[in-house]
């Protein structure tokens, strides 16, 4: 979890260097010393910008072909991407892509027929020293000049917005065993910036197909329909650690084209642990600053799959459950069912599952009756390193 955070950051960090792009392949020739460099001041070190063609057109639109930015770690290549004029400093900053691709390593993502506003907060429209200067512009040099200061102003704000319509986004990363596809279709998407991130993604349907590499496991091809992901990423009240507060809900969910619940409702907490005392900054956590620790807990989990007259359902808390997480795995949750068979019969028929690990599960809750107002099974869960436990007594 935290590599594909840190790769979306360094995305994220990607795509607001293109929005200082406009500046720094015209004013190149045209603008004072000082505006290059403050758009040069903005690119992170090591990261390189070359833009292939601009043209402007009388609005004061500018379009640029064959843009990349790219690094050791990284690159970006965009086919066409256009800017739009800041009609008005009090309005976000409009730019519009057919295309983008990112890749690293780990990680590569595909963006179709995009739009996306930068919306700057906290930014006093004085300090630019362009106020009420919009009636006297009327060469494109200035124009430029002045929309230039405004988003470079915009990309040093504490506080900005990051909004994103996109018809379709492909995302791969490469697991330890595994390689994950998602494919996310026609979506609304919002990062917001401050001392903390907040990230929210609307999507009419999104797809994940799981493909193992390891020979064990089962591969699966999972969808779901008007989706409504939020997660954000910032410190615990009084607490040095950090944590991920994350939200997600989804309609019409099937595993292989098998239609299984008509309602998935998840919500969960990340956590970061760190044997410093020093509080760190959202960059540290994002890059991976070894002195801020790493993701290794989930908790507050409560997962919820449900249809009109059957439902599954997880709670508890998990321990040093990521990967790599250097300490014991401890699990405790609860595991309740309603119309039980009903509901295991759909997943082991999806083969999307490991089939054994199905069928014991289903066996366990059916010899676990429960007098609730809603479900009719129930089991504890808990696992300490290799040890499985069933309602306190071991599975093997």
């Amino acid at each position: 979890m935290l590599k594909f955070l840190r790769n979306i950051f360094f995305f994220t960090l990607a795509f607001i260097v293109i929005i200082a792009t406009p500046i720094y392949a015209i004013l190149k020739s045209m603008a004072p010393d000082a505006i290059i460099e403050s758009v040069e001041g903005n690119l992170a070190d090591g990261v390189n910008l070359t833009v292939g063609k601009v043209s402007s057109k009388a609005n004061l639109e500018i379009t640029y072909t064959d843009v990349q930015i790219f690094s050791d770690n990284f690159s970006v290549i965009i086919p066409d991407v256009t800017f739009k004029p800041v009609i008005s400093f009090k309005e976000p900053v409009l730019l519009s892509m057919s295309e983008i691709m990112f890749s690293n390593d780990r990680l590569s993502l595909n963006a179709k027929n995009i739009d996306a506003r930068l919306r700057v907060n906290g930014l006093q429209i004085e300090q630019l020293s362009i106020e009420g200067q919009f009636e006297e512009i009327g060469a494109l040099e200035d124009a430029l000049i002045s929309q230039g200061r405004f988003v470079i102003a915009g990309i040093n704000s504490p506080s900005k917005v990051v909004e994103i319509d996109a018809q379709s986004i492909k995302i791969a990363v490469k697991l330890p065993t595994a390689l994950l596809n998602v494919e996310i279709l026609n979506s609304q998407n919002s990062v917001a910036f401050d001392n903390n991130l907040e990230v929210e993604t609307v999507a009419e349907k999104t797809s994940i197909l799981l493909s193992r590499n390891d020979g064990q496991g089962y591969d699966g091809e999972y969808s779901g329909k008007s989706t409504h992901l939020n997660f954000s990423l910032n410190q615990e009240e009084g607490k040095a650690n950090w944590v991920l507060p994350l939200s997600l809900v989804s309609n019409d969910v099937s595993a292989n084209q098998s239609n299984l619940f008509n309602k998935l409702n998840l919500q969960a907490k990340g956590r970061w642990r760190s044997s410093s005392l020093t509080s760190c900054k959202l960059l540290q956590i994002l890059t991976g600053d070894e002195e801020c620790g790493k993701l290794t807990d989930v908790l507050d989990v409560d997962l919820t799959l449900s249809n009109n007259s059957d439902a599954l359902s997880l709670a508890g808390d998990g321990y040093c459950v990521a990967p790599r997480s250097g300490c014991r795995q401890i699990i405790k949750s609860r595991v309740r069912s309603l119309d039980t068979e009903k509901v295991f019969s759909r997943l082991l028929l999806s083969e999307a599952f490991n089939p054994v690990v199905t069928s014991i599960l289903m066996g366990v809750l059916l010899g676990s009756p429960i007098a609730d107002s809603y479900f009719s099974h129930s089991v504890d869960l808990d696992v300490s390193g290799s040890q499985v436990l069933i309602n306190k007594k071991p599975l093997f």
